[in-house]
C-alpha cells in the first residue's frame, strides 16, 4: 500500500519562505513582520511559533483581529509606532491578478493594511498568500463584492455621489456604490478606525492604477481596497491531484 503526502499548505509554505530567510542571514536577526487578516492568514499565524527564535521577532498586526490571533498564538505584537520598517508582511487578498495587484477590504481591515505594507524596508518583501480561486487576470472577475472604500461617516452620501461619478468618466456605466451593511446586526460596517465602508462595484477593471488614483483622491476617502504595484511576492495554494 503506497501513500502520498499532502501538498504543503498556504502557511506552512509562508512560513517556510521566512525561515528560509532566517537561515540564509549570516548572523541572527530580529525579524520585523508585518501580519494580515483572514481565513488565509490565521493558519499561518498559528505556525510562528514554531519559527526559528520566534519569541525575538517583532509582530505588527494589520487589525484587532490579527493581534488576537498573535495573542492566542502566545506571541506579543508591537504596535507600528515602535516599528517603522518591517522586513516582511504576510497577507491574504480577496483577488490578485496575473501583474500581482490586488483587492482587499473584504474584511474590513483595508487602511490597516495598507499601512502595514507602506511601511516594508527597502530590501523588505511583501508576500500575499491566496487560494487558486483568488486569482484571475483582471481584478473585479473573481471578486465581484466590489472595490471596498473606507470612508469619513460625515462624507459618506457625498462621496458615494463622487464614485459613481468617476466610474461614469472612465465607462464603468452599470457601476452600483453601496454602503456596507454589517451581518449579525443593525446598520453599516464600522471599521476598526470608526469610519464606515462604501463598496464600489466597477464590474471587471480595466485601468486599476488610475480607479485607485481617483478614488483616493476625493475629501472624506481615507483609502480603498486596490493594492497596486505593491506585492513582492505571491503564494498560491496547490491543488491535490
Amino acid at each position: 500500500m503506497s501513500s502520498s503526502s499532502s501538498p504543503p499548505t498556504l502557511a506552512s509554505t509562508a512560513l517556510s519562505y521566512l525561515t528560509d530567510a532566517i537561515s540564509a542571514s549570516s548572523s541572527p536577526k530580529t525579524l520585523r513582520i508585518g501580519v494580515g487578516s483572514g481565513s488565509t492568514i490565521k493558519p499561518f499565524i498559528a505556525l510562528l511559533p514554531t519559527l526559528p527564535s520566534a519569541q525575538s521577532h517583532k509582530y505588527i498586526p494589520t487589525s484587532h483581529q490579527a493581534s488576537a490571533a498573535l495573542r492566542e498564538a502566545g506571541l506579543t505584537s508591537t504596535a507600528l509606532t515602535d516599528v517603522t520598517e518591517l522586513d516582511f508582511i504576510v497577507d491574504g487578498a480577496d483577488e490578485v491578478d496575473m501583474n500581482w495587484n490586488l483587492i482587499k477590504g473584504g474584511g474590513g481591515c483595508l487602511v490597516q493594511e495598507k499601512i502595514v505594507a507602506s511601511a516594508k524596508a527597502k530590501n523588505g518583501r511583501y508576500i500575499v498568500v491566496v487560494k487558486e480561486s483568488k486569482r484571475s487576470r483582471q481584478l473585479g472577475t473573481t471578486w465581484t463584492n466590489g472595490i471596498p472604500i473606507e470612508v469619513i461617516p460625515s462624507a459618506v452620501e457625498l462621496v458615494k455621489k463622487q464614485v459613481r461619478d468617476i466610474a461614469d468618466s472612465l465607462g464603468y456605466t452599470e457601476s452600483k456604490i453601496v454602503c456596507r451593511e454589517a451581518s449579525g446586526k443593525a446598520g453599516p460596517v464600522i471599521t476598526d478606525n470608526g469610519n464606515m465602508i462604501i463598496d464600489a462595484h466597477f464590474g471587471v477593471i480595466k485601468d486599476a492604477a488610475i480607479v485607485e488614483a481617483r478614488i483616493k483622491s476625493l475629501i472624506g476617502v481615507v483609502d480603498c481596497g486596490l493594492f497596486i504595484e505593491i506585492a513582492d511576492l505571491v503564494i498560491v495554494e496547490e491543488r491535490d491531484g
